[in-house]
């Protein structure tokens, strides 16, 4: 008959290990107790590390590298900044118009209207294209 044997058998056996204070060797005139075992230090073992304090940013970088790891996860990362930085724009009611350069890209943000809520982005391309996205609030 067929007998199944698992692949997962180790090649060899751990070592068992022998307990620190059961291993010590104490020379000749010590004051050992004499059964063999070592004398136990009065210092006591330092206490746990306190919770991080920094829970809140923890979390946040978590979800900020949950987002980077999903697909399109640096695109929205980029739109939302990019939002942020037109919401910003929109508060300080700039002249018209407010430039950013990238190098060798060139973003351009100017508000229209009377109160400043309408955005036209009007490049985010390479120098030599131009292209022109509005974004109108009603």
């Amino acid at each position: 008959p067929f007998e199944y044997r698992s692949r997962a058998v180790p090649l060899r056996e751990k070592k068992k290990k022998v307990p620190l204070e059961k291993g010590l060797i104490t020379p000749h005139g010590t004051d050992a107790p004499e059964d063999g075992r070592a004398a136990k230090s009065a210092v006591p073992p330092p206490p746990p590390p306190p919770p991080p304090k920094t829970a809140v940013a923890h979390k946040s970088c978590l979800l900020l590298m949950a987002a980077l790891r999903h697909p399109f996860g640096h695109a929205k990362l980029f739109f939302f900044t990019f939002l942020l930085l037109a919401a910003l724009a929109l508060e300080q009611e700039p002249e018209l118009p407010t430039g950013i350069d990238f190098g060798s890209y060139s973003l351009k943000i100017a508000t229209v209207g009377e109160h400043g809520a309408d955005l036209v982005v009007n490049s985010l391309s390479e120098r030599s294209t131009a292209t022109a996205v509005s974004f109108a609030h009603d």
